[in-house]
């Protein structure tokens, strides 16, 4: 293996222990915002969180059978104080007709919040699952259309990313598209770009493609994409969408996705991205242009599930890392995911070195609704935010039930500082 980059400076998971041997936060308040039936659909994932006018937006993917299937579509709920959420509500309908989770098929999740002009936004992607491959190659050669043991793993190709208004009294608005590659026989009406304002998908489009953090790994747009779309949208040009080639290429080969990214105080910005194979690290990459081009990105000694990864940065320059960085042990043939308990956050003062982790929950439940394809036990999947002194986060619960917790700031630093 290639020369490994020393990262991670904190305790080492242990397997066996509770939490994982991490220190486990006290002061967290947990709250169910959906708890799943069969009817309902028992697979949810996929978190998003923004705070926008005083309020708490959580969205996820939801669908009746399993990850990813034919009809999967995104769900809602507000929190006025993270205390307690409103009903859930459908934020994207279903693209398509529910499919098994081994079904080709059109299936919609979840982008990213975004907002323009004090107006919040709800994005996400059209997505189609196309065929089966082994993990970590996609070629078209290995794409099979059945689902076996020599191809595991989904192929997905994106058609578009839509958009819609969500307001403060509840209501949405339109569905419109911010990429106009509408998939065919969609289930739902969607507004081609050029039936809004310009300015409004401009800056919308800019914002989704400007940074890789929250979409998914197979919704990555290509430079040729990008520069297709300026071809037939004459008003808007590559320079003034600020393409940036955000998926760089691992220095070993590995195929990397769901990718986070931060600044750091001496200018450069850090890529942690996941490895869906069965090294059990998480890879890094930086750019010194503000993220417009990246280095090959190499292995860390940073412990991953493997699962997604997030990061917020605080005002001084603290990055605060939340995921699963949990496995015990890297290269691990035998273990591809290693359980995804507990949730846990990670400080470094640099970006650069994590020198602290702590258990943020534990203790995940076996799932209660059976046979629903594609879930693994554990909390995970989170979209986090700070606010007022507060880390908020939203993540799944066996890719089941969504739940929230907030904790205050001063207790992980707090817990940061003691020996």
């Amino acid at each position: 293996m290639n020369e490994i980059i020393d990262m991670w400076k904190a305790e080492r998971p242990v397997e066996g222990k509770p939490a994982k041997g991490f220190s486990i936060l006290d002061d967290v308040r947990q709250v169910t915002v959906y708890r799943a039936t069969r009817k309902t659909g028992a697979y949810s994932h996929h978190c998003r969180l923004i705070y926008h006018l005083g309020r708490l937006y959580g969205m996820w993917s939801n669908h009746p059978r399993g990850e990813g299937a034919p009809g999967m579509r995104v769900l809602y709920s507000v929190s006025d104080n993270a205390e307690s959420w409103s009903k859930w509500q459908e934020l994207f309908p279903r693209p398509g007709p529910v499919g098994d989770f081994k079904a080709l098929g059109l299936a919609a999740s979840p982008g990213r919040w975004l907002t323009f002009n004090g107006q919040l936004y709800a994005t996400c992607s059209l997505f189609s699952t196309i065929g089966f491959s082994q993990r970590g190659v996609v070629r078209p050669s290995d794409v099979s259309p059945i689902r076996d043991g020599d191809h595991p793993a989904k192929v997905r190709e994106v058609y578009a990313f839509v958009a819609r208004e969500v307001n403060p009294d509840g209501s949405l608005g339109p569905i419109f598209a911010l990429w106009d590659n509408l998939p065919r026989d969609l289930a739902f009406k969607v507004q081609e770009p050029s039936e809004r304002d310009q300015e409004e998908v401009l800056s919308l489009l800019k914002d989704l493609v400007s940074k890789p953090d929250d979409l998914p790994s197979y919704a990555r747009l290509e430079k040729e994409h990008v520069l297709s779309f300026c071809r037939r949208m004459p008003w808007c040009s590559p320079g003034e969408l600020g393409y940036r080639m955000y998926y760089p290429n691992a220095a070993d080969g590995h195929r990397l996705s769901e990718p986070t990214t931060f600044p750091t105080e001496d200018g450069r910005h850090v890529l942690l991205a996941r490895d869906p194979l069965a090294s059990h690290r998480m890879y890094v990459s930086f750019s010194r242009d503000g993220g417009l081009h990246w280095d090959p990105a190499r292995a860390t000694n940073i412990p991953d599930s493997p699962s997604r990864t997030t990061s917020v940065v605080l005002d001084d320059g603290t990055v605060l890392l939340i995921g699963n960085q949990v496995a015990p042990r890297f290269e691990d043939a035998d273990r591809r995911h290693y359980d995804r308990d507990p949730l846990t956050v990670a400080v470094s003062e640099d970006g650069l070195e994590f020198t602290s982790v702590y258990a943020l929950t534990h203790g995940a439940p076996e799932m209660r609704v059976k046979g629903v394809g594609g879930r693994t036990r554990g909390f995970q999947y989170p979209g986090a935010l700070v606010r007022s002194g507060t880390l908020h986060v939203l993540y799944s619960v066996g890719k089941e039930d969504i739940e929230s917790l907030s904790v205050p700031i001063s207790d992980i630093l707090g817990s940061a500082d003691c020996p």
